[in-house]
């Protein structure tokens, strides 16, 4: 659909807000970032309002503004003390939603607003600024906070900060034109705690766009010829298992022919390549993020995928990673909830099955899978979602009833 704008202008004017966006690797840049593009190529008019350095590189450099893919960015500053704890990233996230709620202030009306949950409740000045401005707010619900925090023993369920957050939290959510939800875990939760079935719509995640890729060769340049590689790539965070990882390596440091790769970032990954380097282990090397020009490339590199998750996070986060793994016929095993929807070319696994399962899966016959992608189906979810709320916005503005 093509006619979008000429429909509904002024009111086919959109903004995007989120922590991250182009040219930032994050994850929830790259989805915000997709979608931005596909709405332009429906016709639609975009901003975007968001954090001016990178999410998992600060020192990438950023304009404050200019204009990608046909696509307006406004880019907010954030100031963040040096030390790297638990504090100095809230005074960071605090910092960030400030800068992006004032330049929301500043900017001109618009028909809709797609706010994410990067930094942790963005979405709520957002909507107050929209409310009283008379514009309609999709949520699109990345992160369930403060719950995420709470699972992360950053932030007790039992304290007066929780409550009071989870409170705000649920009424502007059920305040909200729309809340989108990642996957039926995530949306089953929602319900649970108390957010109005009605406004959710569960739309899930895609594999991201791969087309500018640089091939690369990780197999020579890793020196992993002649072995069944098995990959650990992104974030390997608080929500993420990371001694069931440990427990596979250790178990298969005696097995010529497999190697673990781990490659990314975050807590557990630290606390893993700790654990391997005291024990020793040769079968298993840690790299750094690599280039997102080059991940089709370092995917492709792998006999067997892993990626886990922590029972205490299911509903509240979904592993994005699966999606990339699957369009790319990647083989995988996830040991996480049960909830948790696999794309084909995925099976269950657990901690203490994960070795004898990579094992298993080594010697089997199934190398690949087709590939596997919902990228068309959920970004036009996404796009019909928005062009009915701001269909619904114009009607209302003529005096029609929406409900």
């Amino acid at each position: 659909m093509n006619s979008t704008k000429e429909n509904h202008e002024p009111f086919s004017r959109v903004l995007l807000v989120n922590q991250s966006f182009y040219p930032d690797e994050a994850a929830t840049g790259l989805f915000f970032s997709d979608l931005a593009k596909y709405l332009v190529e429906n016709g639609f008019d975009l901003d975007v309002i968001t954090g001016r350095g990178g999410y998992k590189n600060s020192s990438l450099k950023m304009s404050k503004a200019e204009v990608w893919e046909g696509v307006r960015i406004s880019r907010c500053r954030k100031w963040q003390p040096k030390f790297e704890n638990h504090i100095s990233r809230a005074i960071g996230f605090i910092t960030q939603l400030l800068s992006i709620t004032l330049a929301l202030m500043r900017h001109r009306k618009v028909g809709l607003i797609v706010v994410g949950t990067s930094p942790p409740f963005v979405f709520l000045p957002i909507w107050l600024v929209a409310k009283i401005r008379g514009i309609p707010v999709i949520i699109w619900n990345m992160d369930v906070f403060p719950d995420v925090l709470s699972s992360m023993k950053v932030l007790s369920r039992h304290s007066i900060l929780f409550r009071c957050l989870s409170r705000v939290r649920k009424f502007v959510l059920n305040r909200s034109n729309r809340i989108v939800s990642l996957g039926s875990s995530m949306t089953a939760y929602l319900i649970r705690i108390g957010i109005d079935q009605a406004k959710i719509s569960t739309i899930p995640l895609w594999s991201p766009d791969y087309d500018e890729q640089v091939p690369f060769d990780y197999t020579a340049a890793w020196q992993l010829s002649g072995k069944k590689v098995i990959l650990y790539s992104g974030n390997l965070g608080q929500a993420h298992r990371y001694k069931c990882i440990y427990d596979a390596v250790l178990q298969l440091k005696d097995d010529a022919i497999i190697q673990f790769v781990i490659v990314g970032s975050g807590a557990g990954y630290s606390k893993l390549k700790s654990l391997c380097e005291h024990s020793g282990l040769r079968n298993v090397s840690f790299y750094s993020h690599q280039p997102f020009c080059q991940v089709v490339s370092l995917l492709k590199s792998a006999d067997i995928h892993l990626v886990t998750m922590k029972d205490s996070f299911e509903g509240l986060v979904i592993p994005s990673k699966i999606y990339g793994i699957a369009h790319n016929g990647g083989v995988g095993l996830f040991v996480g909830p049960e909830s948790v929807v696999l794309p084909k070319g995925f099976r269950r696994s657990t901690s203490k099955t994960l070795a004898h399962d990579i094992l298993e899966l080594t010697s089997s016959k199934e190398a690949n899978n087709e590939g596997f992608s919902n990228r068309a189906t959920s970004l036009e979810m996404l796009h019909q979602l928005i062009l009915l709320e701001v269909s619904g916005s114009h009607a209302s503005k003529d005096g029609d009833r929406y409900g």
